[in-house]
This record gives structure tokens, sequence and C-alpha cells, in this order.
């Protein structure tokens, strides 16, 4: 049975949680890691279903994104203050059960206060939390993996266990080329035109649709030579308010990813 349970919401932090147990995995088993309910067998009561996962548990992750206290349902409704909401469900269920809980910190974000949380999770904000920042992120995450080990008793390493290449005695090393793809001037004005085209495609059935929502197409963005192209899934309400791809968690993670440049 997992011993951590790592607790997040998918439109906050995902990139962050991957990014986390990647880390965490080279420190202890990853059996010992469950990091999501993604299927609940058909009839089962979810609260329930979930409610004993996270009695199972040892340690609860409640990782925290700059959008966690905010984020909305399709309805535009706050996902907190609903009773059927999963982060919701787990983090109270975490507390009543008296669960060791470390709120996690990311994107900067801060922990909210008491009076904006649902009363069954209000005491989530007397457990202290730990920040990860991307400046110390492995710094970050090997003091958290040591609080872990320290708690569930494990003789897990103080450093990472060393990847392949780590233990190979030569590596080869690629250099980031993309600050010297230069631009293609033609290429701009070809891609200026598409834009303009689809901003005006008047005979488009999701044109009156984009026009009273304030929506505009997302194109894409970045150097148009640039040798990696990332595509993501139909864009979100950021996006089509803005037009720019990738607006929200999963571009923080992205802007500060070294390799990637725009």
């Amino acid at each position: 049975m997992s011993r951590i349970f790592i607790n997040y919401r998918r439109a906050d932090s995902e990139g962050y949680v991957g990014r986390l147990y990647d880390q965490l995995i080279q420190y202890m088993d990853h059996d010992l890691i469950f990091m999501d309910v993604t299927d609940i067998p058909p009839g089962e009561d979810f609260v329930d279903y979930l409610e004993n996962a996270v009695q199972a548990c040892d340690v609860f992750l409640a990782v925290i994104g700059r959008y966690w206290l905010d984020s909305e349902d399709e309805h535009g409704r706050r996902r907190l203050d609903q009773w059927d909401d999963f982060v919701r469900i787990e983090i109270a269920a975490a507390l009543t059960y008296n669960k060791f809980v470390i709120p996690v910190l990311v994107q900067g974000a801060t922990m909210p206060p008491p009076d904006q949380l649902p009363d069954d999770i209000k005491k989530l904000t007397r457990r202290n939390a730990i920040e990860l920042r991307h400046s110390t992120f492995s710094r970050d995450v090997e003091l958290l993996a040591k609080t872990l080990s320290d708690r569930l008793g494990l003789n897990t390493p103080t450093t990472p266990a060393p990847t392949q290449t780590q233990s190979q005695t030569s590596v080869s090393v690629v250099p980031n080329t993309a600050a010297t793809i230069s631009p293609d001037p033609e290429k701009d004005v070809q891609l200026e035109q598409l834009a303009s085209e689809v901003l005006n495609l008047t005979t488009s059935p999701l044109y009156d649709y984009r026009q009273s929502m304030g929506y505009q197409p997302v194109m894409g963005a970045g150097n148009p030579n640039a040798k990696i192209m990332l595509i993501g899934e139909a864009p979100g309400k950021n996006e089509a308010e803005q037009g720019q791809p990738f607006i929200g968690p999963s571009g923080d993670v992205l802007n500060e990813m070294p390799c990637v440049s725009s």
C-alpha cells in the first residue's frame, strides 16, 4: 500500500506534481507514492472510495499552486466550495484521520487564509508548509524527501540515486541552439496573414461564439523556425482570451525550462 499520498488539482499544478514525483523516486521506491485517483469503479461511493485511499496512507502532501484557491468549474463556481470536489474531499479526509499533512507550495503560491476555505479543511492552514522554488527545486525536494524518510522510518539516500547518464564516465552535452536559430521574415508574414484570415473568418461556425465571448484564435507562439514544436490540447478560457497557447500552470513550467525560449 502506498504510504505517501499526493493531492493536487490538475488545472493548477499537474506539471509541478509530475516534476516532484520524478525527483522523489530518486530518493525512495515509486511504489510508496500514490499520485492520483483516476479510475473509480462504477457503482462505488466516490466519497468513501477517496476517503479509504487517504486513510491507507501515512503522509499526505497537499500541493498548492497559484490557481488552487480560486479554480472554477465549467459553471464559474469555485471548485473548493463544491461538496463533490475531489481535492477538498481528500484534504478533509486527511485532516479527519489526523494524517501527517504537509502543504507543498509551488509557483510562488502562499498558504490560503482560513477564512477563504470551507470549514472542513480550514485546519490545513495550521500545518507547516514547504515551498518548492524553481531556482532551488532539487534542493527543496531533497529537504522534503528527508522529512518524508524520517517520518516513515526509511533508509533513503541523502543524495539522489545516479541516473544512467550520471553514472557514465563520459557524458555528451547537447548545446542549447535555440538562441542561434535565425528568424525567417517570410514565414512571419505568412503566419500573420494566416492569423488575420482565421480571426476574420466570418463563415466559421465558431465566429459568432468567439465574438460573443471575446475569444481569439490561438495560432501559436514562438520562432517559426524552431526545431521543437509543442502541441497542446484545445485552448482553454485563458488561452482563448489572450490568443496565446499554454497560459497558466503548463506555461509556467515551460517558461522555467532552460531549453525552451520564445
